[in-house]
């Protein structure tokens, strides 16, 4: 996720990391609005894989941990 836009660090460029870019936005839903064309600009996999980052991070805020992280088929489902 190295976007001039969301910023995680300087990767390989050369340049020392920066802490972000500041944006005005004329309201809430403006930047709702830029938060949703950024995230559909990503490829999946990229976004599948913020969300399971969020998740897990959630889980860990209370605590826990998923007991059986990952997806299964319904097939694997049905047999337990």
């Amino acid at each position: 996720m190295n976007d001039s836009h969301h910023p995680t660090g300087s990767g390989d460029t050369g340049t020392p990391p920066t802490r972000g870019t500041m944006r005005r936005f004329g309201g809430f839903a403006d930047m709702k609005d830029d938060e949703y064309r950024y995230w559909q600009s990503r490829p999946v996999p990229e976004r599948l894989a913020a969300v399971s980052a969020l998740s897990i991070e959630g889980y860990r805020l209370k605590g826990t941990l998923p007991r059986d992280p990952g997806l299964r088929r319904p097939s694997d489902a049905s047999q337990r």
